[in-house]
């Protein structure tokens, strides 16, 4: 009886060697490849063969509904792309030895919760998209913060963005119920749309010493404060953009569904393409008269403006600048526009509109 015990303990890193695939890098370390195995608690060995495991591959765990913990060793640096997306984790803790997470590592996964090591360093594009999370503090560790990093993530209420993040990807935090973010001080890059669709976000703060980046009332701007970046969505009612902005950036308003009314100051001269698209609520738009083009899309599916004014500044109208404003039936050009881009009135609720002898109309060219 006393010999069974032992004999079970000598062949256990056998049993747990059968569960995987892997291969043996040039190195002498260990990617595991696969898990085969049917258990829903999983420990990553810290060996195989003598070999220290440091790298999960890609695809792993992929789609593993029955796999519900993990336990990953102290010796793995790198977890690849997609190895656990759409399991059935529960929890995660990544240790401080992994470097990199991979893209789409976690995606597709219903956890509340993740505790992320403090030696990571990259986190992948989608690496927690569509996740379960709730809330997450991303370590001072991590510089790089991938595109859609955390998309979707619908229940995540709270995020703490670490010192050391210099770049935060494009829609990164996407479609979250975060109610308030702060940039700190190291970031020099934000990507499109990092906060698009978020219809809780209030402020985007920054940290007064950031070189690149500030916020007024909540909104982020660049550090100088003459380019409008991106307006929270939760914000709500009017808004009046201050005179000392020149330029709005591609998408700043995108989808801010609770805006109602938008005053545009003389003092800018340049809105980015997309910069109010699908603003379904708002009924109201002041263009001032500096403004020379009315670029690609700047307020299509904008489906509650009824009218607008387009000042004598504008030159150009863009392909789809009002497209897709259902109710929109009066319109009134200026004199100065002298062209106007394909379907810039598509999908409108116009039955005509009068066009200055200043237009020249490519042929084939269809406004409406």
């Amino acid at each position: 009886m006393k010999l069974l015990p032992l004999f079970l303990l000598l062949t256990l890193p056998a049993v747990v060697q059968a569960q995987f695939t892997f291969t043996t890098n040039s190195d002498n370390t260990i990617t595991i490849t696969r898990y085969t195995g049917s258990n829903s608690i999983v420990v990553i060995p810290d060996t195989i063969n003598g070999y220290p495991v440091t790298s999960i591959g890609t695809y792993a765990f992929v789609y593993d509904f029955s796999l519900t913990s993990i336990t990953i060793s102290d010796n793995v640096t790198n977890i690849g792309d997609d190895a656990f997306f759409g399991t059935g984790l529960t929890d995660v803790t990544i240790p401080n030895s992994v470097l990199n997470i991979g893209s789409g590592a976690f995606a597709n996964c219903n956890f509340p919760n993740v505790l992320i090591g403090s030696g990571v360093v990259s986190i992948g594009s989608f690496a927690f998209a569509s996740s379960g999370l709730t809330s997450v503090t991303i370590p001072n560790s991590v510089v790089d913060l991938g595109d859609d990093a955390f998309d979707e993530c619908y229940s995540l209420t709270n995020v703490t963005v670490g010192d050391g993040v210099m770049r935060i990807g494009s829609a990164a935090f996407a479609e979250t119920s975060l109610t308030s973010v702060t940039i700190p001080n190291n970031v020099t890059n934000i990507g499109d749309a990092a906060f698009i669709d978020c219809f809780s976000l209030t402020a985007i703060n920054v940290d007064p010493q950031n070189s690149f980046y500030s916020s007024t009332n909540g909104v982020l701007c660049d550090k100088s404060q003459t380019t409008l970046i991106e307006f929270p969505g939760g914000l709500s009612g009017s808004y009046t953009i201050p005179g000392n902005f020149t330029n709005i950036a591609a998408g700043a308003f995108n989808d801010c569904l609770n805006l109602s009314s938008v005053t545009i100051p003389d003092s800018v001269t340049s809105i980015g393409i997309f910069a109010f698209y699908a603003c379904q609520n708002l009924t109201n738009v002041t263009i001032g008269n500096s403004i020379a083009m009315i670029d690609e899309g700047t307020f299509n599916y904008c489906t509650s403006l009824t009218s607008i004014t387009i000042p004598d500044s504008v030159t150009n109208l863009g392909d789809g600048a009002f497209a897709n404003c259902y109710n929109l039936t009066n319109v009134t050009i200026g004199s100065s526009v002298a062209s106007v881009g394909n379907g810039a009135f598509a999908g409108t609720g116009l039955t005509g509109v009068s066009i200055p002898d200043s237009v020249i109309l490519s042929r084939g060219r269809r406004v409406l």
